[in-house]
């Protein structure tokens, strides 16, 4: 009795678990991608999108293939593609910004705003100079009502990226909602 005891808190040296090792990435799965991403610059997103499904069909665990998946499938006008594929993404890794990102954008689109607003928190605490995601932000927060938010949101992205044409108008409609006439002329 006391051996079994024994045995159980001080497992044998084959019981005793390794360290697990991260998982290589999936280079077969990173090779479509790269291959799909070239389509996608090429105009042949319908190829871009049958390679980037080849890559969930090979590693169905890997953010970076469901990813890209709803990217093209955005693309192509397929946003509940776009939305499974990004909530996917999230599913395989909760920080990555961009997941966080794309999946917010969609969801602000369709009016489901607080969950965007969460989303985009994340992404942004995980990549705190995305501009994009500052600037959909904005949107929600003005969406919202949360106007003073939403010039803050678009101060930080435009102190990132001043060259934003359109970040500059949104800049100036939200100061005009605050009363900053004069500022918001000058955006």
């Amino acid at each position: 009795m006391l051996r079994d005891w024994l045995n159980r808190l001080m497992p044998s040296r084959r019981a005793r678990a390794q360290p697990a090792q991260p998982p290589a990435p999936p280079a077969a799965a990173d090779r479509l991608i790269a291959d799909g991403n070239r389509a996608e610059n090429d105009g042949r997103l319908r190829d871009a999108c049958a390679l980037y499904h080849k890559a969930v069909d090979d590693a169905p665990g890997y953010a970076r293939a469901h990813l890209n998946l709803g990217i093209g499938l955005e693309a192509i006008g397929d946003a509940e593609g776009a939305l499974k594929s990004y909530d996917t993404a999230l599913a395989c890794d909760p920080a990555d910004a961009y997941a966080n990102y794309n999946l917010a954008k969609l969801l602000s689109a369709r009016g489901e705003l607080a969950r965007a607003e969460r989303l985009l928190g994340n992404a942004l605490a995980r990549k705190p100079d995305f501009t994009e995601a500052c600037i959909v932000l904005s949107n929600v927060y003005d969406l919202q009502g949360n106007v003073a938010a939403a010039a803050a949101s678009l101060e930080a992205a435009l102190k990132q990226r001043p060259d934003i044409a359109g970040a500059w108008h949104n800049y100036g409609v939200v100061l005009r909602k605050l009363d900053r006439l004069g500022d918001a002329i000058a955006a």
